[in-house]
């Protein structure tokens, strides 16, 4: 893509980033790590003309396994030692579920925005975009984000690496 002076990195992060939630620290730390590589690197892409989306799926209950592949610590002195947040836990999913006030969240939402992200012409593209038909709300969290990182990029001298390189 350097070579060719043009491209997209499209990557998929979580809204989770912004929002953290209760009993999902891996998950949460595993998004988190690929958001902030995803961001700095396209700071350092966008001179080679290199575009970068980041796109932040809210929650997804159907169509996806968090709560029946989760894996728990094998020593049951580790999962005793936190019995006393036995009730929050159990009661997690039903939590998430209390988000979705506006009807079903199809999974197949975040392959079409893939879809419609890719098909965007090149300079148009958002660098941050969400999925989420929930209220996880990642929106006002991420212009929060955008409105700092100008303000610190603009004091710094690096408001030219906000923006893609027209080659």
């Amino acid at each position: 893509m350097r070579k060719q002076q043009r491209g997209l990195i499209l990557y998929v992060g979580s809204g989770i980033t912004n929002v953290t939630g209760p009993f999902m620290t891996p998950y949460v730390i595993g998004k988190a790590g690929l958001d902030a590589l995803a961001e700095n690197t396209a700071y350092e892409i966008s001179q080679f003309g290199i575009e970068t989306t980041i796109l932040m799926p809210g929650v997804f209950m159907e169509g996806t396994s968090h709560f029946e592949t989760a894996e728990f610590p094998k020593d049951t002195k580790v999962i005793d030692a936190y019995s006393k947040l036995d009730n929050d836990y159990n009661n997690y999913e039903q939590g998430l579920r209390n988000l979705f006030r506006f009807g079903p969240a199809p999974i197949q939402g975040v392959a079409d925005r893939i879809a419609e992200i890719v098909e965007i012409p090149e300079g148009q593209r958002p660098f941050r975009i969400t999925v989420d038909y929930s209220d996880w709300l990642a929106e006002p969290g991420n212009s929060v984000r955008e409105t700092l990182t100008e303000r610190v990029f603009k004091i710094m001298g690096y408001s030219h690496l906000l923006k893609v390189k027209e080659q």
